[in-house]
């Protein structure tokens, strides 16, 4: 008796073959995810320029990252050069939630941020702050750090689900972020807009670019 193995070789009716299909879809799915993260990166990058980021630095490897050089030595930057990480976003910013209003001696910030689109945002934020853990523990603990003049180094994880949803702890982080940073061409509109009022704004228009 003839043996009645699959066939490989299962074409669609286009004449297409079914493992092509696949390969086609994982790709514009991947090609997808990929856009709506860079516009998501995009939207993240210019509102805190926007509010006072500086030496911006975005996925950038470690390895050859300018301004960690700069900061902290090449001493620190070698227990840190794990080539397959590239934090999305990085850059200094004056912490304004502790300054005082009259102060002009402001210590700044390093601040990493990572951006995401995902299926499942808790699981992605999970892994996107367990990936950095330890450079914002070697940062802080250098010396380099603080002869730097920097004050501290913080981690944020701005990750969106699929559908556009924001979940609270991406809500969390966009409002530290508001509440560290200031705008820095505020109208008379704007200028006393509360920080529930920004999380809110970000927060729209964080869904209106996963789901556009």
């Amino acid at each position: 008796a003839m043996s009645s193995a699959p066939d490989l070789s299962a074409q669609s009716k286009s004449g297409v073959s079914t493992a092509v299909q696949r390969r086609r879809l994982a790709s514009r799915a991947s090609f997808g995810l990929r856009r709506r993260h860079n516009a998501v990166l995009n939207f993240v990058s210019d509102w805190l320029v926007g509010r006072g980021m500086s030496n911006v630095v975005r996925d950038q490897p470690l390895y050859k990252n300018d301004l960690l050089a700069r900061l902290v030595g090449g001493t620190v930057t070698q227990k840190i050069k794990r080539k397959s990480r590239a934090p999305d976003l990085m850059g200094m910013v004056s912490d304004s939630s502790s300054a005082k209003q009259d102060s002009l001696d402001i210590a700044p910030l390093l601040v990493i941020v990572e951006v995401a689109v995902a299926a499942d945002p808790d699981r992605v934020r999970k892994q996107k702050l367990s990936k950095y853990q330890d450079l914002i523990r070697i940062l802080s603990d250098s010396s380099s750090f603080g002869e730097a003049g920097l004050s501290d180094c913080r981690l944020f994880a701005i990750v969106v689900g699929e559908g556009g949803t924001v979940p609270d702890e991406t809500r969390k982080d966009i409002e530290c972020l508001a509440k560290l940073t200031r705008e820095q061409s505020s109208t008379d509109d704007t200028a006393h807009e509360t920080i529930d009022a920004v999380v809110n704004s970000c927060s729209e228009q964080l869904r209106f670019i996963v789901t556009s």
